[in-house]
């Protein structure tokens, strides 16, 4: 049995759908990086309030020389061994065990 549309829409018309591809004259002009950044929203937080663009958090992640860490699965005596692995290290500038042991280093 063949669809029938429940609207009487033109099919050049623009749906949700369709919007936001480009037509064919379009992909052959090719649209300015400026119109392209002009679509783009900015990151709101829970206020509303629009984000820094940062690419990353002061003292994050990348911030320090890279590094790989050794994992232990006990952090001391009042901590349960089969929870929480701990980095050897020490101080891992706030990154977990895992994260700390996936950096890259110069070979030996």
């Amino acid at each position: 049995m063949p669809r029938t549309r429940s609207r009487s829409r033109s099919p050049a018309t623009p749906t949700a759908v369709t919007q936001a591809r480009p037509t064919a004259n379009e992909l052959r002009e090719g649209e300015s990086l400026d119109d392209r950044l002009a679509q783009e929203e900015p990151d709101v937080d829970v206020d509303g309030e629009r984000l820094p663009d940062v690419d990353e958090p002061e003292g994050g992640p990348g911030a320090e020389e890279p590094r790989a860490g050794l994992l232990t699965a006990q952090g001391g005596p009042e901590q349960p061994r089969d929870r929480i692995p701990y980095s050897k290290e020490g101080d891992t500038g706030g990154l977990s065990a895992e994260e700390d042991a996936v950096h890259i280093t110069d070979r030996p």
